[in-house]
């Protein structure tokens, strides 16, 4: 595919997620942008991002971005179809075992499935790179999605001020060149 059909199509990508807003209106924060326009482009749906932020208003304080399938989401609408019956006892507690826990391991399945297609990319990335321990970007599997984070996410919370404002550009930085690495795949792919 010539780069200026990857170029329109990078570009209608942008124009979409620009549209985008939470549930309190805001956008997709501009730190995260390349990221996420480039997981959707490469096939990764996304469904929840932030840049990473260290202040009082954000609990955040570092980047991320969730990932799922239309599989894995159609999987957690049966799960919620299923907790409603249960709730409107529409359905007995075998029944409702027995299919919760085969939505369960197809679900989880699928979760495993689509991570496993970003693996390569993490793996090509960090092949001959050297970063600190708690900046390599891991991914860990949720109820309807992966969360591709920084492996330090988990402390941050247990670090002083000043040690997060450090933690959090250091998480933003790999975050970047994980982007551009990521952008150069899709604009060299065919």
């Amino acid at each position: 595919m010539k780069i200026n059909k990857k170029q329109k199509k990078w570009d209608k990508e942008a124009e979409r997620c620009l549209k985008i807003a939470d549930r309190l209106g805001l956008p997709i924060d501009p730190g995260i942008m390349d990221f996420v326009i480039t997981l959707n482009l490469l096939g990764f749906l996304t469904r929840c991002s932030c840049e990473g932020h260290n202040d009082k208003e954000h609990i955040v304080s570092y980047p991320f971005v969730d990932i799922t399938s239309k599989k894995a989401l159609a999987h957690m609408k049966v799960r919620k179809e299923l907790f409603q019956k249960q709730e409107e006892k529409k359905i007995s507690e075998k029944l409702f075992g027995k299919k919760f826990h085969e939505n369960e391991k197809i679900r989880r399945k699928e979760l495993a499935r689509f991570s496993s297609n970003f693996e390569p990319y993490l793996d090509l990335f960090y092949k001959n790179r050297k970063v600190n321990y708690d900046s390599i970007i891991t991914m860990d599997p949720g109820v309807i999605d992966v969360r591709i984070q920084p492996s330090g996410h988990f402390i941050q919370f247990s670090r002083t001020q000043l040690e997060r404002d450090k933690r959090v550009k250091r998480y933003q930085k790999e975050f970047r060149d994980l982007t551009e690495f990521l952008k150069k795949k899709y604009f060299s792919s065919k």
